[in-house]
């Protein structure tokens, strides 16, 4: 689906900007019983949905199932990859060609899978230490891919951009586990200059790719303290959240470690928080706390952290909704994956797949609120902080790959409908010109037509539909006033009591489709321009009012139904 901006001029009188949205609901059939883990991960051609599953019934076992779609939400192939052990989905990257998947085999030890788009195994390989427990990040860096969760401590894992291993360490302190408080032990990541972000409960340390700690901060927050999302690089800085029970805000740091600001708390689940980052903006998908059944969207500017957008969506039929995760594809689209549970007597966690519900009318759209944040201070704790190497076990990891049936059923697909109030034309026609190249348009009278002229007013409605589009668009085309004309007064007062003779204007009956007025001194001075209709000159020049006396005005114009240019020139008496 593709949001795009479309400008249509017809012969009578229309400028209408025209958004195409299509909004899909898929559901995953009955018999998949996922876990937790899910990910969605666009790339410029479409995007993968990625979800650990259940064979269920069977073993049990916990596989990875990927469905790619392209920018049309068209699944374009289904494909089940199982293994010896449990392949539980942590997270997903688009790296050029490939997509490559930090997966764990049964919670026993971090496994890295790379793929080609049309999701054949280029490579998988198990890096084993000790208990690799919940896997977590994955992150491309400058030298490799780094991956991080809690092995032994807070570990990062490093490899080359072939999956072969580079240095594995993890980062300590000597502070008491009393004086490290924050209850998320990890989440960490690699940043866009080189240097990685470590976290020990609330102290966050910057590694350089040497493994040289350059400083580390120990943040006193009233809060539990850093949430389990990992630093997302923003520009000059990286985001992280911050929790407390079922609270959160983000805060966006420097590279220095140093606070740029701190959003609003956002009344959502610091387990559900979904983070991206937009061209223009932080995005959030999470549950509210209110509500299992609900999910908030928020947009937030990536250089205040103000909220911009704050609104949720219900999903009424389901006993919950959670773990979501999103992201934007390259057309613009808002996709979000995630986890609802339906009761069938011992309860069943099925995958949705929702496609922008902000577009929709399969959800209502409400708006959420937020409330003040905490305040955060920091020391610096650099000189108690240690890395300490340890060795990894590599080995390549059997992973088989089956062609599946389609995962999901369309749950709903929502029309939008659009009015357009429209004219005939001086001519008394109207011509529909094909808004919507290679669209599929039905008619009510069963006509197919692209471009059609309507010779008579009428109201009529034609349904478009194409990869990008799916609408309604109803047509109320009426008669149109083509005797235009246009009055310039020739005084004017600006201490009248009357406000209408206080300003030199134009009016018209008639709406102007180009315009330029320009007022003259005696003396030929320009006192005054425009280009907006709707801006009137109040006898003022650089804030202070004028002399009296008789000014002279060129005036440029045409009306929209007519492409001729017309020029008027005159004079008029200014009075005060």
């Amino acid at each position: 689906m593709k949001s795009g901006c479309f400008t249509i001029l017809f012969l009578g009188f229309v400028v209408l900007n025209l958004f195409g949205q299509k909004s899909i609901n898929l559901q995953t059939h009955q018999g998949i019983e996922t876990g937790y883990g899910n990910e969605v991960v666009s790339f410029p051609d479409g995007y993968f949905v990625l979800l650990s599953s259940y064979d269920f019934p069977g073993n049990n076992k916990e596989e990875l199932l990927i469905t790619k779609f392209d920018n049309c939400h068209v699944i374009i192939w289904n494909k089940r990859y199982t293994s010896s052990t449990d392949v539980d989905i942590q997270k997903a990257i688009w790296d050029e060609d490939k997509l490559v998947i930090l997966a764990g085999s049964g919670l026993k030890y971090p496994l890295i899978i790379m793929l080609d788009v049309d999701g054949e195994i280029i490579l998988c390989n198990s890096y084993k230490h000790s208990t690799f427990d919940n896997p977590y990040n994955l992150e491309k860096g400058t030298d490799g891919y780094h991956f991080f969760g809690p092995s032994d401590g807070v570990a990062q894992f490093s490899i080359d951009f072939n999956g072969d291993f580079a240095f594995a360490n993890i980062i300590k302190t000597s502070l008491s586990e009393t004086e490290i408080e924050g209850t998320r032990p990890f989440g960490s990541g690699a940043l866009k200059n080189g240097t990685f972000i470590r976290r020990i409960g609330n102290v966050l340390a910057c590694v350089d790719i040497n493994n040289n700690i350059l400083w580390a901060h120990h943040f006193f927050i009233d809060w539990n303290g850093f949430g389990e999302k990992c630093p997302l690089d923003v520009d000059d800085g990286f985001i992280l959240t911050m929790e407390l029970d079922e609270q959160v805000l983000i805060v966006k740091l420097d590279y220095d470690g140093h606070i740029i600001w701190s959003s609003p708390n956002l009344n959502i689940r610091h387990t559900t928080a979904s983070l991206r980052v937009s061209n223009n903006n932080i995005t959030v998908v999470s549950q509210t706390n209110t509500n299992p059944r609900r999910l908030s969207y928020i947009e937030l500017s990536r250089s205040t952290g103000e909220v911009l957008k704050n609104e949720f969506f219900e999903f009424a039929e389901y006993n919950g909704f959670n773990f979501p995760t999103h992201d934007h594809t390259t057309e613009g689209d808002l996709i979000i994956s995630g986890s609802i549970l339906i009761d069938f007597g011992a309860g069943d966690w099925e995958d949705m797949l929702v496609v922008n519900p902000s577009h929709s009318g399969c959800h209502d759209i409400l708006e959420h609120t937020q409330s003040p944040g905490p305040n955060i201070a920091f020391e610096d704790i650099t000189e108690t902080m240690s890395i300490v190497p340890f060795e990894v076990m590599q080995e390549q990891h059997s992973l088989n790959v089956y062609e599946e049936e389609d995962f999901y059923f369309t749950q709903c697909i929502d029309k939008d409908i659009m009015v357009i109030d429209t004219f005939l034309s001086c001519q008394g026609s109207y011509l529909f010109n094909n808004p919507f190249p290679g669209a599929e348009y039905l008619w009510e009278d069963g006509l197919s037509d692209s471009v059609r002229l309507f010779n008579t007013t009428t109201n009529t409605y034609v349904e478009v539909s194409d990869c990008y589009t799916q609408k309604i668009i109803q047509l109320d085309i009426g008669p149109f006033d083509c005797q235009c004309n246009l009055y310039l007064p020739n005084i004017i007062n600006i201490n009248s009591d009357n406000i209408d003779n206080q300003t030199f204007r134009p009016f018209s009956n008639c709406d102007l489709n180009q315009y330029e007025m320009s007022i003259y001194d005696r003396w030929g001075n320009r006192v005054f321009h425009s280009n907006d209709f709707s801006t009137f000159w109040n006898g003022e020049l650089k804030g202070n009012k004028v002399l009296s006396g008789v000014y002279v005005y060129h005036l440029e114009y045409s009306f929209h139904h007519l492409n001729e240019m017309k020029n008027v020139s005159g004079h008029f008496t200014l009075l005060k």
